[in-house]
């Protein structure tokens, strides 16, 4: 989250560009050099670390134009992809993490890492043979969010 694409008025620069790189690009890259093998694995999941300010019907605050539209493009990619990987059988999570206790979340966050991370695990778990659950942009506690 780049304190240079955080307000209106010089978001539009390199530093969003590489947002979108590490947040969107780079999980779409790892899914086509991984699938054959997700898709050849017991478990066929694939797990999308999102975050709910990709969410545009959440959105109620404004900013973060890097961040949040990074995120909301990985949603969108992630939804693609839980389409053009189901004829493989391979399920596709969409999660957001919980406001959590790291240098990003700030020591007032409601989750340690470990709960989280906990959390995820479940869902991904659940996810296992469930195409149901493909798609889908979940919170940790395994509520759907709005896109």
């Amino acid at each position: 989250m780049s304190p240079e694409t955080r307000n209106f008025g010089a978001a539009a620069g390199d530093a969003m560009a590489l947002e979108f790189r590490v947040n969107a690009i780079a999980p779409l890259a790892l899914v086509e050099a991984f699938a054959d093998k997700v898709a050849a694995s017991e478990m066929k999941v694939v797990a999308l670390q999102s975050s709910r300010m990709g969410s545009i019907a959440d959105n109620g605050s404004g900013g973060g134009y890097g961040y949040r539209g990074s995120k909301a493009a990985l949603n969108a990619i992630g939804k693609s992809l839980s389409l053009d990987l189901a004829d493989r059988g391979i399920v596709v999570l969409i999660l957001h993490p919980g406001w959590v206790r790291t240098d990003m979340g700030g020591p007032n966050g409601q989750l340690t890492v470990q709960e989280s991370v906990e959390g995820q695990l479940d869902l991904i778990a659940r996810a296992y043979g469930n195409p149901a659950m493909s798609g889908r942009f979940f919170h940790v506690s395994g509520q759907d969010l709005p896109w």
